[in-house]
């Protein structure tokens, strides 16, 4: 097993397309750990993109991304979110080596603070993997559910709760048209307007709206008065996308309209070829009605062991 004396981190020689390639290698690869994520951090945040390659000698195990943000022109704030990533199923001991090569890079101290939201299950072996390696956990981390977009279309439809099937049937029968592209720019103010209000700590929409419109799958429903009822966007990354924003009027709630755009966003990613959706987090606690929602589309579950510093 790789050990903690020859796992390195390599810093030279990332361009954009070594990065985009290393990420496609990655099973679940998630915006966060995107290089045009980082970019646009850069852009609208402030805060600066650091990337590395993990290696255990030659062999490349998996790739970092983070961000360093100065705060008052005095402290930095070092923070990894949802990484590393790995090229294949690695264990709790290597994830935690890994994080700590990075911390080592940029060590703690008076005037610099860091923590890592880790992409890695909660288990007594990370616990014990993370505590050796002095990370210690300060808040909970990012919970979601994954559908796997590889299986038959007859099959994610029949893995949909039955009752949100029911207002797809309801949705479909309707008569209602959906349309692909075009300005996101409304549908963004709609989120940053959710976002306030929620208190939800996701990406702005500034920062998604600097993302390349490439990336993005963006599809809308028009009520009878030709104005928007319900709108969804998906980024794409790696070989994966997420379910990033969604937006539905009274009117597109009455016509289940948000069902219809979800299950049309799976399918045309699906034909795309991408590999899997990350629905974009799920908080019951807070927002149970959209996690209840989310849930409907069947996905497998997922939880981040939390965040360290």
């Amino acid at each position: 097993m790789t050990g903690r004396r020859d796992l390195t981190l390599q810093f030279d020689e990332i361009t954009e397309s070594v990065w985009t390639r290393h990420l496609e290698r990655v099973p679940r690869s998630n915006l966060f750990q995107d290089w045009d994520f980082g970019e646009a951090m850069a852009r609208t945040e402030g805060q600066t993109p650091f990337r590395a390659v993990i290696r255990a000698g030659t062999l490349e195990l998996g790739i970092v991304q983070g961000f360093h943000e100065r705060i008052f022109g005095i402290l930095t704030f070092t923070r990894i979110l949802r990484g590393p990533l790995f090229f294949q199923s690695t264990p709790p001991e290597i994830h935690a080596i890994a994080i700590k090569k990075v911390k080592r890079v940029f060590p703690v101290s008076k005037l610099h603070w860091s923590t890592v939201m880790p992409e890695i299950a909660p288990s007594p072996t990370w616990d014990e993997a993370a505590s050796s390696r002095s990370l210690h956990r300060i808040m909970d981390g990012y919970e979601s559910a994954w559908l796997n977009l590889t299986k038959p279309e007859e099959a994610l439809r029949a893995g949909l709760n039955q009752k949100w099937r029911n207002q797809l049937v309801q949705a479909e029968k309707a008569g209602l048209t959906v349309e692909e592209g075009g300005d996101p720019a409304w549908l963004l103010a709609a989120y940053e307007d959710q976002r306030r209000n929620r208190r939800y700590k996701g990406p702005s929409a500034a920062l998604l709206g600097v993302l390349p419109r490439s990336k993005m799958l963006t599809l809308h429903c028009l009520g009878a008065d030709g104005v928007a009822m319900a709108g969804v966007l998906f980024i794409r990354h790696g070989l994966d996308a997420t379910y990033q924003v969604g937006w539905t009027g009274e009117e597109g709630r009455t016509a289940n309209a948000h069902n219809l755009l979800l299950w049309e966003g799976v399918k045309r990613l699906k034909v795309e070829g991408v590999r899997g959706l990350d629905l974009g987090g799920i908080d019951a606690e807070k927002m149970p009605g959209i996690a209840h929602f989310k849930q409907g589309l069947g996905g497998e579950a997922f939880h981040c062991a939390g965040v360290y510093l």
